[in-house]
């Protein structure tokens, strides 16, 4: 599921309240920001959750390069903007989307684009 998300530059409260809630209730909780001239500060974010321990946001279900793109009309996305949306975020987003969560169980903590285990956290 896909949530449309504020501009983190905008309101950095909101999206790390809203990326705690959705840690409660969602075993993947993905973040991903991308370029948007029309809204506040030229970005939009997205939060991507799934019940599905595990998901890899950031690797598309169907990736395709930019000329497979260009055949579909898609002048704005290809599989490197897709990843590149997860990956390639200001330090600022990133802190705030990976920021400790005590309502996360001890082995378990999201960054951008994955949910990981871990023994050491």
């Amino acid at each position: 599921m896909c949530y449309q998300q504020p501009s983190p530059l905008v309101n950095d409260t909101a999206l790390r309240e809203q990326m705690k809630m959705f840690s409660r209730y969602y075993a993947s909780v993905g973040y991903a920001l991308n370029i948007a001239p029309t809204f506040p500060q030229g970005t939009v974010g997205y939060a991507l959750v799934s019940r599905q321990e595990g998901v890899d946001f950031s690797v598309p279900k169907q990736g395709f390069g930019v000329a497979e793109a260009r055949e579909l009309g898609l002048r704005c996305y290809n599989t490197e903007v897709h990843q590149g949306s997860f990956m390639c975020v200001p330090s600022i987003v990133r802190d705030i989307v990976n920021e400790g969560n005590p309502q996360l169980p001890a082995q378990r903590h999201y960054q951008l684009g994955k949910t990981r285990t871990s023994t050491a956290l």
